[in-house]
């Protein structure tokens, strides 16, 4: 009989160490020791733990695969956290590797002896999900006027379709206009903005706070799943600091809604499942109708459980029909009758509910180039995402940095091969993780890989991440009859996790050039100075028609919303006529232009030939991003006509 010794332990020392700092980069250096401290302990606990070995030879070559596997599928990310494209290639088939040896391991396992599941007090459990509750809340609100570092197009388009509701506009189930998405965000701002006014932080607070609500939910559906407190706290936790989340639940866009709803209708179609309830097939059918007023990565989630429902037709045909047709049915029929004020406007104003996706999706390129490579471009990309490559939108992820942090890279390639081994049982988590891409793999390949279209997949993500935890404590368990070894490296990555994206988020990211570029630097800007000085000078702003394609449009949205109801301005004419009101009790008007506004800049110093302007510039490379002419009312009354003129008239339009 073979019999695995402590240097098998040292193994999994080794990885744990491997998983905790598989690229010290990624650590802050004031952090060095605290990781030296780590290494200390891990190795203490597993020295004392890890004393008993495997007897078992079918055990043994299971270990030594899983052990294996694992090792390759974290050199390989090791690989990918340099960043050569290169290399790239190579580490693809050096993880899928790796992935091959842990699918052999959990596709030889038979269970076996399995760790019990020690029981927790309630209380315990209720005191974590306060504590874990409320941390997650904080990383959604601090700092929260100053990360991300401006108001984006899409946010203050959502606001303005929030003040145009509460000025008495139509209720609306769809957007027709910019947005062109479902209402449901605009509902729910609503209510932010009629108690704190219409800013950018009442916006926010619609995310902020079911980003918040998603982790005690996340922790229930994984507590159901696993039926362990242990795997529910690793998952709710890493769900609170995960930077992906943690990015969506800051900003005004609609996604959050999409990933907390799917999060508790998963969990109550599981109960609808497991526990032959009716009422929970209703409930189940509601959240599936309801998210679809949410953000459109949902609409996946129905055709995620109708995939999941047929495999379970297939596997057991009798069971099925006996036991889970008729909620079923209950289920799509409650979810149809909730969906139905939707499905009506969809189907009489088609061309209104699919101009986002037709602008977006990858057919019309596929068209253009006659070729299905895009297709297989945008497939690559958004496969690497998690690993080596992802978003580049500074809007949606650290530039073009992958989308979890390697530690979380190497926990989903082993889970994923780990849940392919038994996709039966699996199919659930895969369906939702691969299916959800699909949003993000149908974009223009400009795009992609695209963060925010399939961030619903995030919740997926971590299932999957559970899953290899439980084959890591099933290996571990070979060791020794103890579950402490496991609790402790459950512990430990969980802690390291939560430390680099707490890191990444809020030191790495507000530092990054493309943060600031894609925020709209210069609307922003404009906008904070329109604001802040309104009182004293009547500001004339260019409307930046020289600026490239979209952004002028996307500069004058921007300072709509930001200036509502908090200061007046006038746009930048070809002829600017000034009167009476806008310099009676000001030290006079202030005009603002781009660096591309050479007209405008021109008229201004030939008018005004001693005034010098003062200037905003770049944050990162020192350039002029604008320019503002403060021009006092002394040398207004001496105005005798030209670009701007004097008006002894008050404007009767005003």
């Amino acid at each position: 009989m073979t019999r695995i010794k402590s240097v098998y332990v040292n193994v999994f020392l080794f990885l744990s160490v491997a998983l905790i700092s598989i690229h010290p980069v990624f650590f802050p250096s004031k952090l060095g020791l605290t990781t030296v401290f780590l290494y200390i302990i891990t190795l203490a606990l597993f020295q004392y733990y890890g004393e008993e070995g495997v007897s078992d030879k079918k055990a043994s070559r299971r270990l030594v695969l899983f052990v294996s596997g694992t090792a390759v599928i974290s050199a390989a990310q090791y690989i990918f956290s340099f960043f050569v494209q290169s290399a790239a290639g190579a580490a693809s088939v050096i993880m899928a590797a790796g992935g091959v040896l842990i699918f052999i391991s959990a596709g030889q396992d038979n269970r076996g002896e399995a760790p019990k599941e020690q029981k927790i007090k309630p209380f315990y459990e209720y005191i974590f999900l306060i504590l874990i509750t409320a941390a997650a809340f904080f990383l959604r609100i601090y700092k929260i006027e100053e990360i991300p570092l401006g108001v984006w197009f899409d946010e203050a388009q959502n606001g303005n379709e929030v003040i145009r509701l509460l000025a008495g506009g139509r209720f609306e189930i769809f957007i027709p206009r910019l947005t062109q998405m479902p209402a449901m965000f605009t509902w729910l701002a609503s209510a932010f903005v009629k108690v704190s006014g219409a800013d950018i932080v009442s916006l926010k607070m619609v995310s902020i706070t079911l980003g918040t609500l998603c982790v005690p939910a996340f922790y229930f559906l994984a507590r159901r799943v696993f039926g362990s407190a242990r795997y529910a706290a690793a998952a709710a936790a890493m769900l609170a600091f995960s930077r992906w989340h943690i990015t969506f639940s800051r900003v005004a866009f609609l996604g959050m809604q999409a990933i907390f709803i799917e999060i508790i209708f998963f969990y109550f179609y599981l109960k609808m499942l497991e526990d032959n309830k009716w009422y929970f097939a209703a409930l189940a059918g509601f959240l599936g109708g309801l998210g679809l007023y949410s953000f459109s990565s949902f609409n996946m989630v129905p055709v995620i459980a109708a995939a999941h429902l047929f495999i379970l037709f297939l596997m057991n045909k009798k069971e099925f029909l006996k036991k889970h047709l008729k909620k079923a049915v209950i289920a799509g029929a409650v979810g149809l009758v909730t969906a139905a004020p939707l499905v009506t406007y969809a189907l009489n104003n088609w061309q209104d509910y699919t101009r986002r996706f037709k602008d977006v999706n990858i057919t019309q390129e596929i068209k253009e180039k006659q070729s299905i490579k895009p297709l297989f471009l945008s497939l690559k990309l958004h496969m690497r995402m998690f690993n080596f490559e992802g978003d580049y939108n500074g809007r949606h992820n650290l530039y073009k940095a992958p989308l979890v942090d390697n530690i979380t890279g190497v926990l989903l390639a082993g889970g994923i091969f780990t849940a392919l081994a038994a996709a039966g049982a699996n199919s659930l988590w895969l369906l939702w993780f691969f299916l959800m891409l699909l949003p993000g793999m149908m974009t223009i390949t400009i795009e992609a890989p695209q963060a925010y279209r399939v961030s619903s997949v995030i919740p997926a993500l971590y299932m999957l991440v559970l899953v290899f935890f439980r084959k890591m404590e099933s290996a571990l368990f070979m060791l020794g009859k103890k579950t402490a070894r496991f609790n402790i490296l459950l512990a430990v990555i969980t802690a390291a996790v939560c430390v680099i994206n707490f890191h990444q988020y809020f030191v790495i990211y507000p530092s990054q050039k493309s943060a600031y570029m894609d925020y709209s630097p210069e609307a922003n800007g404009i906008s904070r100075l329109v604001n802040s000085n309104s009182s004293d000078w009547y500001f004339f702003v260019s409307e930046a028609k020289n600026m490239y394609g979209f952004y002028s449009f996307e500069q004058k949205v921007i300072l709509s919303f930001t200036t509502h109801k908090k200061s007046k301005f006038s746009y930048v004419q070809d002829k600017n006529i000034i009167y009476p009101s806008y310099i009676n009790g000001k030290k006079g008007i202030a005009v603002v232009a781009r660096p591309s506004d050479g007209d405008i800049i021109k008229a201004v110093q030939a008018q005004f030939p001693g005034i010098k302007p003062e200037t905003e510039e770049n944050l990162h490379t020192g350039e002029e991003i604008f320019r503002c002419y403060y021009i006092p009312s002394e040398e207004i009354r001496k105005i005798q006509g030209g670009f701007f003129e004097i008006s002894h008239v008050e404007n009767t339009n005003e």
